[in-house]
């Protein structure tokens, strides 16, 4: 059970973020409708001015190439269409979210920009594969980490001595986080999604990422997000503290309905759409 003050302390925190994961949350909500119209997409964005401020600088960069500057969201939404739109609103907001180094995880603001997209590109398309929703699976992806930098942000606020992770003294983050503060960054996780009214689905998802294994009652979006993780790790691009739990086995495979083909086909495509995306991220 978690404290009432660490509650406080971490529902605090996660109240200094940009809200722009909330914006993303939403309008993956809003794009489960088919039928939702271009003008309700734009009010979701523009609910944030500097998210929408990005959104329109993103559109702009190589990574779309529309030939012709976008002034405005609405242009940028509806030259991208429904179909890319989550991707376009999706690195706009890494950018807005990720404004800094993690000290304490020792991981650098470029490098979790970087593995963020990609994971959340690569859920995409293991949950195209599977069945599972690929707008929630892409937002579980990009927002999975956001336990992380809340609870650095309780660490810089609260006055904790903090000793910096270290792969060689600790296995994972979850074991540092453990020592240094007495909470994972899966239960601030938690805490953030939960107090903004996120759907029960991805908090659980975040929650049950790093114990996957493939078991009967496992939740398959936090399947795909582990899966997707293990493509992070055959790239590189995973952070030091997570590569323990993303491991690919047959049992996690075959829960999910995928072969090591079809998983590998899909970290592929991932990377290509990555390689294409990543020019937006700064």
């Amino acid at each position: 059970m978690i404290a009432r003050l660490a509650f406080d302390h971490v529902l605090a925190a996660a109240g200094t973020l940009s809200a722009a994961p909330q914006i993303l949350v939403g309008l993956s909500e809003l794009l489960r409708d088919p039928q939702v119209e271009l003008d309700r997409v734009c009010e979701q964005v523009k609910l944030d001015p500097a998210l929408a401020a990005a959104v329109v600088r993103v559109s702009n960069s190589v990574m779309f190439g529309f030939g012709g500057r976008v002034a405005s969201v609405e242009e940028a939404v509806s030259r991208v269409g429904l179909s890319e739109v989550m991707r376009l609103v999706g690195v706009a907001t890494v950018g807005r979210l990720v404004d800094r180094a993690l000290p304490g995880h020792a991981i650098r603001a470029d490098e979790l920009r970087r593995s963020l997209v990609l994971h959340a590109l690569a859920a995409e398309q293991l949950a195209l594969r599977c069945g599972v929703e690929p707008r929630l699976a892409y937002t579980a992806g990009l927002l999975r980490a956001i336990g992380i930098m809340v609870l650095e942000r309780v660490m810089a606020t609260d006055g904790f001595e903090v000793q910096r992770f270290d792969p060689e003294s600790f296995a994972s983050y979850q074991d540092w986080e453990i020592a240094q503060i007495g909470m994972t960054h899966e239960e601030a996780a938690v805490i953030a999604f939960e107090g903004w009214r996120c759907a029960p689905e991805l908090v659980e998802a975040v929650r049950a990422q790093a114990k996957f294994v493939g078991a009967h009652d496992d939740s398959r979006l936090a399947g795909v997000i582990n899966l997707a993780g293990a493509g992070l790790v055959r790239a590189g691009r995973a952070l030091p503290g997570d590569e323990m739990f993303w491991t690919l086995t047959d049992a996690k495979l075959a829960s999910l309905g995928l072969d090591e083909p079809a998983w590998t086909h899909a970290m592929e495509v991932a990377a290509a759409m990555f390689e294409k995306v990543r020019g937006g991220l700064f």
